[in-house]
């Protein structure tokens, strides 16, 4: 930090300078003032911030100096209360009082970046509106817009910054990327930390939306046969019945993993439809919901029971489950890659397809209905939604019926 026009000014034992500086690139002015011999800064906007913080500074000074043992009984209780907050607190008397008559924009200037972000992880999490796999996603988003910027101060962010991080990303992450820096300063309005949102100037760029993958009829025939035949082999898979799940009734796969079977009613009585329900616990959005099954995820999901797939699941069964379904595809197609939530994809489009009903839809997958029709709408021809949902298990010879 190099100042610049430097001026100080000595009363009594205080000493006051102020000067203009550049913290990070970012140009400001630094009061800096000792008391009993420590130094003390506090960084602000501008020089005529910079000089109503100098003279508040010595007009407390002086009234301290002269007049504090004048001061009426109730008011030298107060100023003691107050002394031992500012104690508690780490702070001078002069720094707790500045602090509570400070413009918002002096206030703010004390959060930064890095520490906005904790924050906001752990009340997320504490709070229930996330779990914490959501949180640690998110936290891969907000540690590479902080990178290099951990210690600035979260009201010296400009909407420049954040442009440039969404522009130098992938085009397919920008809208992740928005969403999720959006989320970070939306919090940091709610605790008052920030008098004005840089998020709201920023130009939002053109989103790609590609076409979602989604697995084929004769995928799925492939997948689901090498399912089936792991019972053969003396292991049946435990992902089976969550695989199922996803591809068939849409879970998100941090669903399926925690789904029992208590809550999969497969064998109805009285006329009632089979269905799954979706605990609030495991919602993502914490909301609890009922899955009407259609014939084909009813076969395949006694299919995986009668077999002895498992519920719940561990978590880190599923990434070795995809490796053996990228092998699996690539003996037909080598050039065939695994899409992120592919099996939630894949019953979306075709349950759009079978029941062109996007409120019906949006329902079972937990959608917008803007995004369905948006996404999903007409991915999937009509021969191949028939051939989709007439797939069912086929009987094995070392499979008992």
């Amino acid at each position: 930090m190099n100042p610049k026009n430097k001026s100080v000014m000595s009363v009594d034992l205080l000493q006051i300078s102020d000067y203009e500086a550049t913290v990070r690139g970012k140009p400001c002015w630094v009061v800096q003032w000792y008391v009993d011999g420590r130094r003390k800064r506090k960084y602000v906007r501008n020089k005529s911030d910079a000089g109503a913080y100098r003279n508040e500074l010595l007009r407390l000074h002086s009234s301290h100096s002269t007049g504090f043992q004048t001061l009426d009984p109730l008011r030298r209780a107060d100023a003691e209360r107050c002394a031992v907050e500012a104690a508690s607190a780490g702070q001078s008397l002069v720094e707790y009082i500045l602090s509570l008559h400070a413009p918002k924009s002096q206030r703010e200037s004390a959060k930064t970046l890095w520490e906005t972000i904790v924050e906001m992880e752990a009340v997320k999490v504490k709070s229930g509106r996330a779990t914490t796999r959501t949180m640690s996603n998110a936290r891969c988003v907000h540690a590479a817009f902080a990178r290099g910027r951990e210690s600035m101060l979260l009201s010296a962010v400009t909407h420049e910054d954040i442009e440039q991080f969404i522009f130098d990303s992938k085009p397919g992450s920008r809208e992740t990327y928005l969403r999720r820096i959006k989320a970070l300063f939306n919090f940091a309005m709610k605790r008052e930390y920030l008098s004005a949102n840089p998020v709201a100037k920023v130009v939002e760029p053109k989103y790609e939306t590609p076409r979602p993958r989604i697995f084929t009829p004769d995928e799925m025939q492939k997948i689901l046969s090498w399912f089936q035949l792991t019972r053969t082999r003396g292991r049946p898979h435990q992902c089976f019945a969550s695989f199922v799940l996803g591809t068939f009734c849409g879970l998100r796969p941090e669903e399926a993993w925690q789904m029992q079977w208590s809550d999969i009613r497969l064998d109805v009585v009285d006329g009632d439809v089979p269905h799954v329900i979706v605990p609030a616990a495991i919602s993502k959005t914490r909301i609890e919901r009922h899955v009407d099954l259609l014939p084909a995820a009813v076969a395949w999901l006694k299919e995986a029971r009668a077999i002895g797939s498992k519920l719940p699941v561990k978590r880190d069964q599923w990434p070795s489950t995809i490796r053996k379904i990228k092998t699996l595809l690539r003996e037909t197609d080598p050039g065939w890659k695994w899409q992120h939530d592919i099996t939630r994809h894949t019953a979306a489009s075709y349950l759009m397809s079978a029941m062109k009903d996007a409120g019906k839809v949006s329902v079972i997958c937990g959608h917008t209905i803007q995004e369905l029709t948006n996404t999903y709408q007409r991915t999937v021809l009509k021969p191949d939604n028939d051939r989709f949902w007439s797939l069912r298990p086929t009987p094995l010879k070392d499979n008992p019926a």
